[in-house]
């Protein structure tokens, strides 16, 4: 869950390298059928859902922190997000994509990594979404960046550091302002086999930064 100051921070943190949107940008508009609906997961504070939007696309949101979604509805009040964690929701229709760029699931290697750390629960979730995915589901091929230091404004730095104990990652966030920490935050990640998660799929189409699964 991003708190209020993170949420404050967070495109600043992107724009200065934490994650690459312009790359994933450019290849969804190669990827995805004009005037397409999507549903985006972990929308955060719309870093690509306002540019998907602009481009002419039908997005709805999904984020789980109200603070992430307030930042986003102040840049763009006329669009549809829904507040709760991907566990609990149950899309009302259909859409052609759903995405995950980052967001609840990412692609790292031959593993799925993702915030939900029970396999079963994984799978359903996984499963209840592709039903509502009438082209199928875009998860983004994620990079591993541990020991990544970004220098922001006004003197802050951010630093995320993460480690390995079994299938899960444990990810810490650092901000700080000169030599003072402002912020420390902990989040747990597990990975799973990709071919045993999607063993059911489809079709898997391989892009550069992304896959399209279709159950």
């Amino acid at each position: 869950m991003f708190e209020e100051p993170e949420a404050r921070l967070y495109d600043e943190v992107i724009d200065a390298g934490y994650h690459d949107q312009k790359s994933y940008l450019s290849e969804l508009f190669k990827i995805l059928v004009k005037n397409s609906s999507i549903l985006e997961l972990g929308c955060g504070t719309g870093k690509m859902t306002i540019p998907l939007i602009k481009k002419g696309f039908f997005v709805d949101a999904l984020d789980k922190s109200s603070f992430m979604i307030s930042q986003l509805k102040y840049k763009l009040r006329k669009i549809k997000v829904y507040e709760s964690d991907i566990k609990d929701f149950a899309p009302r229709k259909s859409y052609d994509y759903i995405i995950s760029c980052n967001g609840p699931f990412s692609i790292k290697g031959d593993e799925i990594e993702s915030y939900i750390l029970e396999e079963e629960e994984l799978i359903e979730v996984i499963n209840k979404l592709s039903s509502r995915a009438k082209i199928g589901l875009l998860i983004n091929k994620g990079i591993e960046k541990n020991g990544l230091h970004l220098k922001l404004k006004n003197n802050r730095r951010f630093a995320h550091f993460e480690t390995r104990e079994g299938d899960y990652m444990i990810m810490n966030h650092l901000l700080f302002k000169k030599n003072k920490l402002e912020i420390f935050r902990t989040h747990i990640k597990k990975r799973y086999p990709f071919n045993k998660i999607f063993r059911n799929a489809k079709y898997i189409k391989d892009y550069d930064n992304f896959k399209l699964i279709k159950l």
